[in-house]
């Protein structure tokens, strides 16, 4: 039979049948035939929507698959019973769910309003992003969330925090996948993310952003911690997240953890810790808080920017002295601060 004798919409009503006959199975993964057959009919609609070397893209076929997936929620089912296909046949329907949701029909995104229809969907995605087929679903989360539409979903649903504490698993595969989900959170959008952050930063809630970044940067495992603090040196520095900067540091339990984490043994940590300590030093509304914190531990700070070792770069080392001359002038101005306690000692 030639590889496209049947329609679209016949290979995606069969694809759809298949996926009700193994979710309706007692040992969905014993079904060779099942499973085969879902294979088969999704490759079909995936060359459909990718094309071939020897076949183009036919507009008009992804059309008639994406209403057949809009009209009888082939979308919301594909997700829901993924747990029942095999790893091949998942990798396959994750590379249609890829297409698809950035299909526009006009200027509307069909398929991000189909998802704000069936939120299920987004839960789903976070949740298979941390459980055992991490690959499969972080890799649609990450594609979904290059969407700003997308992007807002996923940040407003409750799940979202176990991206966080995935990333802290002991997992390492897992644990780095996840990152490279919330890495993404971070930088694909970044003014969407910057208004989630605010709403997220002060509240008596369990979870917050800033709670759940200061526990990431609490980590004992040398590779969390260093993915966190490039993340936050990366996010932080960028001059259209100033208001987020300028947030995050007038608060002295961040202050606390950078200075901690200025002593590292690690070159690399400290390093990272000395880009992100800048936004203390640069931010012109430094809290009362801040500036004592700063002055109660100007020697060892002063001490520390002496010794660390910094790339041989002019600009660096211009910005080694602006930052020791900032301390020192800081010191002067608060010579009222009488308590010898070091704040560092707090953590």
């Amino acid at each position: 039979m030639p590889i496209f004798s049947r329609s679209p919409t016949d290979r995606c009503r069969l694809l759809e049948e298949c996926i009700d006959e193994l979710s309706q199975s007692s040992n969905p993964h014993t079904n060779d035939k099942g499973q085969e057959n879902v294979l088969k009919h999704a490759t079909y609609i995936k060359e459909w929507l990718y094309g071939t070397t020897d076949k183009d893209i036919d507009h008009d076929k992804v059309h008639d698959i994406a209403i057949y997936f809009l009209e009888n929620d082939l979308t919301l089912k594909m997700l829901e019973f993924l747990h029942c296909i095999s790893f091949e046949g998942k990798k396959c329907l994750s590379m249609i769910f890829n297409n698809l949701i950035s299909h526009s029909m006009g200027n509307r995104e069909v398929f991000v309003e189909y998802c704000a229809q069936h939120l299920n969907i987004v839960n789903i995605l976070i949740a298979g992003s941390c459980g055992n087929d991490f690959l499969i679903y972080g890799s649609m989360l990450r594609e979904s969330i290059r969407l700003e539409s997308m992007l807002r979903l996923v940040l407003n649903c409750e799940a979202v925090w176990i991206i966080f504490d995935s990333v802290l698993t002991s997992e390492f595969d897992r644990s780095s996948d996840s990152f490279e989900t919330l890495k993404c959170l971070h930088m694909n959008h970044r003014k969407v993310i910057c208004e989630w952050v605010f709403s997220n930063y002060d509240s008596d809630r369990e979870y917050t952003w800033i709670k759940c970044i200061r526990k990431l940067l609490n980590s004992d495992n040398f590779v969390i911690k260093l993915q966190i603090l490039e993340l936050l040196s990366k996010f932080l520095l960028q001059k259209k997240n100033i208001q987020v900067m300028k947030l995050f540091s007038k608060d002295i339990h961040n202050l606390k953890l950078i200075m901690m984490n200025l002593i590292s043994k690690s070159k690399r940590i400290q390093l990272l810790s000395f880009d992100i300590f800048k936004c203390f030093i640069a931010n012109p509304e430094k809290p009362l808080a801040v500036k004592k914190v700063l002055a109660r531990n100007y020697e060892k700070l002063i001490t520390t920017f002496n010794e660390i070792e910094l790339p041989n770069d002019d600009l660096i080392e211009r910005e080694r002295r602006m930052l020791i001359d900032e301390i020192e002038k800081n010191a002067a101005e608060m010579v009222d601060i009488t308590s010898p306690k070091d704040e560092t000692e707090d953590n």
